[in-house]
């Protein structure tokens, strides 16, 4: 039997909007602060700091928050809006995979889960219902629900969630286009970056890599 490890550390991003600006400074700074060093420029250690220097997967700028209702059955417009957004990247001559990785916030501004999903099948959007999986077993816990089979139960986890940020991920050429391996590293590498810093309700789901 699996338990969910519990996040010592939680801290509050706000609104889906403010947590999105947050995570894109976060995602940004790993490819960013090496460069940046002023201390390092013409020195024989700039060489060494710029080779160090990995650009992340994420493509950062391109970062974006949807709010979600997960109480209301109908989501095609939110699913309707990120197709949207990923249109029009892709017309920007922006090569990114149909994989992207979501980070779902609730409503007091924290981490919930960081996940991934596709254009096409955008479980983001689904609602959290019987049998409860990990991460609605750990918000229930977390927001001190008191466990019970009836509808209203899980009408309560899923009332907890606020909405989510969404991170295209950038194709990479060593690797096909719906290689599963390397969205699921990307998962895991870029969900270890931001539970580090933020923590997570459910803080293990992203390392199924």
């Amino acid at each position: 039997m699996t338990t969910t490890p519990k996040c010592t550390h939680l801290v509050s991003l706000g609104s889906p909007e403010e947590a999105a600006d947050q995570i894109k400074q976060l995602l940004g700074l790993g490819c960013n602060t090496l460069k940046a060093d002023s201390d390092l420029c013409c020195t024989n250690l700039e060489p060494l700091a710029n080779s160090l220097v990995n650009p992340s997967a994420a493509d950062v700028e391109n970062i974006f928050s949807v709010s979600l209702d997960l109480t209301n059955q109908d989501q095609k417009d939110k699913e309707q809006y990120i197709k949207n957004k990923f249109k029009e990247f892709s017309q920007n001559n922006r090569r990114l995979l149909d994989s992207y990785l979501w980070v779902e916030i609730s409503d007091m501004g924290k981490v919930v889960v960081v996940g991934r999903t596709t254009i096409r099948y955008n479980d983001l959007l689904k609602k959290y219902t019987f049998p409860l999986g990990d991460t609605a077993k750990a918000l229930a816990e977390y927001y001190h629900l008191q466990q019970d089979t009836t509808e209203h139960y899980v009408e309560q986890i899923n009332q907890k969630i606020a909405g989510a940020v969404i991170i295209p991920v950038k194709a990479n050429s060593e690797f096909p286009l719906d290689d599963t391996h390397y969205i699921s590293k990307v998962e895991t590498q870029i969900g270890e970056q931001i539970v580090r810093a933020y923590g997570a309700i459910n803080a293990s789901s992203h390392t199924s890599y």
